[in-house]
């Protein structure tokens, strides 16, 4: 599991900082243990932005403390 998200983040990384409005939504992918995974867009470009390998919401805060930018996040959107 570990081997497939870092090959997805040398092909894709993740942004440098966060758009203003951003969607996450959750998709069944059965990697690892995790069931679901998490896709972060920007409904303003519509563009994936990253997948996460869990979706929980501890998983979530975790990923969004390593962005300076995270409380100029003015929009979310939730799938």
């Amino acid at each position: 599991m570990l081997l497939i998200f870092s090959l997805i983040d040398k092909v894709f990384p993740p942004p440098r900082l966060l758009p203003k409005a951003l969607s996450i939504d959750e998709f069944r992918g059965n990697i690892g243990e995790q069931k679901f995974q998490a896709i972060l867009t920007s409904p303003k470009n519509h563009k994936a932005l990253d997948i996460l390998p869990s979706h929980p919401q501890s998983a979530l805060i975790n990923y969004f403390k390593g962005y300076s930018n995270q409380k100029e996040v003015i929009g979310l959107h939730c799938l």
